[in-house]
């Protein structure tokens, strides 16, 4: 066990991502600002504990990979406060697992990273992924229409013409707060549990019928769901 803090060493702490990808070599040898060394430690989300204090930020438990590289600590026991965060999995996984307390902690401290931890934050929930999607398409559909209109003196056809112009290829949904509230009359429906990893949960209709069964068999699932039409070509 060890800690390991220095003002001439930033450490570097990365998350999750491919494990064939080697974080130690690719930083060796290369210096902050020309001067501070660069100190790498991997760890996946499921071999991360922490403590968080207000005043002196997060002390990082890195356990033993089932998966080190060879030749490299990971597979020792590491204790180590982080400057920053090349975070390259997300903390929730397809079958029950869940590492948002860990992120949570890392948060509590204010460590930068990349990417950031509050863009990680949002993006635990599709909801709220879809409702940025949503108002970046809104904020540009506005400034194009802004432009055609200064560009064509208040023409109607101009700003219809360049809404029509603008490409955002965001599919519609619905939203449903629980599963029981899930009515359709599509012909064809593509139906996603929220999992974060995209098609994970996602249930093809084919009427109302069959779309209502798949509703009543969602209820040992997190509550959210949408509905997008699923006759498109990909």
């Amino acid at each position: 066990h060890h800690l390991e803090s220095s003002r001439m060493v930033k450490i570097l702490l990365v998350i999750g991502g491919n494990p064939g990808i080697n974080w130690y070599d690719v930083f060796k040898g290369q210096l902050l600002n020309g001067e501070e060394d660069i100190q790498v430690e991997m760890a996946h989300w499921d071999e991360i504990s922490l403590t968080s204090y207000s005043d002196s930020g997060a002390v990082v438990s890195l356990h033993p990979s089932a998966r080190p590289i060879q030749g490299t600590s990971m597979t020792a026991h590491r204790t180590v406060k982080p400057d920053f965060l090349l975070v390259r999995s997300a903390c929730r996984g397809v079958i029950g697992q869940d590492w948002r307390t860990v992120l949570y902690g890392l948060m509590f401290s204010n460590i930068p990273s990349l990417n950031s931890l509050h863009s990680l934050y949002l993006c635990q929930e599709k909801p709220i992924v879809y409702a940025r999607l949503n108002e970046i398409r809104r904020r540009h559909r506005q400034r194009q229409r802004q432009q055609a209109a200064a560009s064509s003196g208040g023409d109607g056809i101009g700003q219809q013409q360049a809404e029509d112009d603008f490409d955002f290829p965001l599919i519609d949904q619905t939203y449903y707060a629980t599963w029981r509230e899930m009515t359709a009359s599509h012909r064809r429906l593509c139906r996603d549990l929220f999992k974060l990893q995209p098609g994970e949960g996602a249930v093809v209709s084919n009427g109302r019928l069959v779309f209502r069964t798949h509703g009543e068999a969602a209820g040992d699932v997190p509550p959210m769901s949408t509905l997008d039409p699923s006759d498109l070509t990909f």
